[in-house]
Order: C-alpha cells, then structure tokens, then sequence
C-alpha cells in the first residue's frame, strides 16, 4: 500500500514540480522504498546513506501519536525539514508507514522566504 501512495505522489509531484522533484519514498516496520531518485542525486548518496535518512524518519514517526496528544491540533499530517539546498516533507500514516518526498528550495520558495525573515529576525534579536 504506501508504495502505491509512493508511486502516485511521484506521478503528481514529477507534474506540478518538475525538475525540482529530488526523491519520493516509503517505508514500514519492515522495509522501504524509493519510486523516484533523480538522477543527479543516485551519484550524491549512497545506498546506506538512503537508509540512513529513510531509518531517521522511521524514528520520527513512532511519536507521531505523542506529538498530537501534546499538540492538541488534531493530526500530523506532515512534518517538514527546510536546509538550504531542498525541503524535505514526511507524512507519516501512523507509527509504521509514511511517505517522504524532497524537492529543491526553489520549490517552497514563499516557504523559504518566510523561514529565512524569521532567522535573520532572529539573529539580529541576538546579537543586539
């Protein structure tokens, strides 16, 4: 089932993102999967390092009841990681499955430009 969610995403995502889709993923308990690796990026990561990221989501997932209870807003639905060079979107379905997608910056733009006018207001509140 999430590999089918994993495919059709991509379906979507290589439509409405282009060029700027980097990944889309899955992953139970058990195993993962990637139905979308651009090609640049097969040569950037390595087999474990792929692993790696998809294991730390994993992780991340197994909380996701415990944040909702804390939170009080009702459902996860996605969690979202913003570096400098791509965003990185989790949607976990519970605390075994979930899908994963990375898109370049230029992607999330308006997403971007907010989170960076909150860090510089942040860095000018700290050094004052």
């Amino acid at each position: 089932m999430s590999s089918a969610i994993a495919e059709e995403l991509a379906s979507f995502l290589e439509q409405r993102a282009g060029d700027s889709l980097r990944a889309v993923g899955h992953y139970s308990a058990e195993e993962y999967g990637v139905v979308y690796l651009r090609e640049d990026l097969r040569q950037q990561y390595t087999d474990d390092e792929i692993e790696g990221i998809v294991e730390e989501l994993r992780w991340e997932s197994f909380g996701k009841s415990n944040q909702e209870g804390q939170f009080h807003l009702g459902e996860l639905n996605c969690s979202i990681k913003a570096f400098e060079e791509a965003v990185v979107m989790h949607f976990p379905s519970d605390g075994k499955h979930g899908t994963l997608v990375s898109l370049d910056s230029e992607a999330a733009q308006d997403l971007l430009q907010f989170i960076d006018e909150c860090l510089s207001r942040i860095e000018r509140i700290r050094t004052q």
